[in-house]
């Protein structure tokens, strides 16, 4: 079996077999813009989060001192 040179179009066609699992700029583009709306919507959810630990933590502050002044 000798190995001849390929044509032009025998090396597209390989090469376009070859890369046929790689992503587009318009797909990274496309992954980017969601990745973007999955972080501003986690930054959101843990905001929430930290607020609402933040006021529980105060009330119970607020709750603890007020029955320290009800000790003997």
């Amino acid at each position: 079996m000798t190995n001849t040179p390929l044509s032009p179009e025998e090396r597209l066609a390989r090469l376009e077999g070859v890369y046929e699992h790689l992503a587009t700029q318009a797909d990274i583009a496309r992954l980017e813009g969601k990745i973007s709306e999955l972080e501003a919507a986690l930054k959101a959810e843990l905001y929430k989060g930290l607020n609402r630990n933040l006021y529980i933590t105060i009330g119970a502050v607020a709750a603890a001192v007020t029955l320290v002044k009800y000790l003997p």
